[in-house]
């Protein structure tokens, strides 16, 4: 993203405090305040490193049914699925506020999608433990019922702690 300096100090800085999802945040209040034009050719690569968020593990061959199994891995995604709730709900928040946002509804539900994804995932993960995954599920359902959220927590409400094919579709490891 290429401005003026003097744009800079109208929007002010990054949000440092964000473990994750600090730049959407960012481009966000940035568009809410000036047009942009849009260039379609990549200008950048992006790369992981041993710095990088996901670099504990290979995220595409994670299989849902043993991360618990591995401590060290699950602590990981959950902490990182919390700081993706946090960011999503602000960026919600900066969206809900806007006056500039067209289509809002329909933005504020992709969010809700996206925050509810995140805590079925919680959800399914934590599925021994029935009195939190119970919690996870619920709050999924608070922002967006789904057939794969409503399922679930049939399942957690008669004690059923297996995984399922069907509820595989719908995790976000990531």
């Amino acid at each position: 993203m290429v401005f003026r300096r003097e744009l800079l100090d109208e929007v002010g800085l990054i949000n440092e405090h964000f473990y994750l999802g600090e730049d959407t945040t960012y481009l966000l209040r940035f568009f809410d305040t000036y047009r942009i034009a849009l260039q379609t050719k990549p200008h950048s690569v992006y790369r992981e490193s041993p710095d990088s968020l996901y670099f504990f593990c290979d995220r595409w061959q994670l299989d849902p049914d043993t991360i618990h199994l591995n401590e060290e891995i699950y602590i990981k995604i959950e902490g990182l699925s919390f700081k993706s709730i946090k960011v999503r709900e602000h960026i919600r928040d900066l969206v809900a506020q806007s006056d500039s946002v067209s289509n809002k509804a329909k933005l504020l539900s992709y969010i809700d999608i996206g925050i509810a994804s995140k805590y079925y995932t919680l959800s399914y993960l934590n599925r021994s433990d029935r009195k939190k995954a119970l919690h996870y599920c619920r709050q999924s359902l608070r922002y967006k019922v789904t057939i794969f959220n409503l399922f679930l927590f049939v399942k957690l409400l008669v004690s059923s702690k297996s995984g399922n094919a069907f509820l595989h579709r719908a995790l976000n490891l990531w």
